[in-house]
């Protein structure tokens, strides 16, 4: 990022509001002043946690609701970037704030999703410049993971508690099975999968 791009996406006080937003506002160089936390990458943690000011609490996030929105008021954002599936109790509250853009969430895909959010913002050229380089790096991927064939699968775990989940969130979905072309490990028609898994049963399948 350049001098004069860094202290652009300092100027704007921006408050993301939302667990995908983030990553929509950082690849066109626009650092939140606020946003969900710990619900980050490592690399965003990595490169951006000490550049937001303002971490709302993402543990248990309806449970922390009144307490998030009371810190927006406070913060006193000029503009909130806000997922579309929040409570209608939440956007109600966050129209009270400021101007808000909400993100269809579900109706989109990502690549839509964020080239709408950065012509919002006046950003689509960066949008576009970004969105190359990710095809660069995609290309790269399947070279990398598909020189096999057939291809190997993957299958996307996650542990809580010590609990064992079959995880695909849209990341997942999106990005290593349609974009890279990674097979899944199981059987999945494109839905976002959350269920308990046990070792018994990855072995036996």
């Amino acid at each position: 990022m350049t001098p004069s791009t860094y202290m652009k996406s300092r100027q704007r006080k921006i408050a993301a509001y939302g667990h995908s937003i983030l990553g929509q506002l950082t690849p066109i160089h626009i650092i939140p002043y606020a946003a969900l936390h710990p619900k980050w990458t490592a690399h965003d943690f990595e490169h951006h946690a000490e550049e937001i000011p303002i971490h709302l609490s993402a543990h248990r996030i309806n449970e922390h609701a009144e307490a998030n929105l009371q810190l927006k008021k406070e913060t006193k954002p000029e503009l909130i970037i806000a997922n579309d599936h929040v409570t209608e109790e939440e956007k109600q509250v966050l129209k009270t704030i400021c101007p808000v853009h909400f993100v269809p969430f579900t109706q989109l895909d990502w690549r839509t999703q964020f080239k709408q959010t950065a012509t919002f913002l006046n950003e689509a050229n960066e949008a576009e410049e970004w969105l190359i380089h990710y095809e660069e790096l995609v290309n790269q991927a399947k070279k990398a993971c598909l020189f096999d064939h057939p291809p190997k699968t993957v299958l996307p775990l996650r542990i809580f508690q010590d609990q064992l989940y079959l995880s695909v969130n849209r990341t997942m979905s999106e990005v290593i099975f349609q974009d890279i072309g990674l097979l899944p490990a199981f059987q999945n028609d494109g839905q976002l999968i959350e269920k308990k898994i046990s070792i018994r049963s990855i072995y036996n399948s």
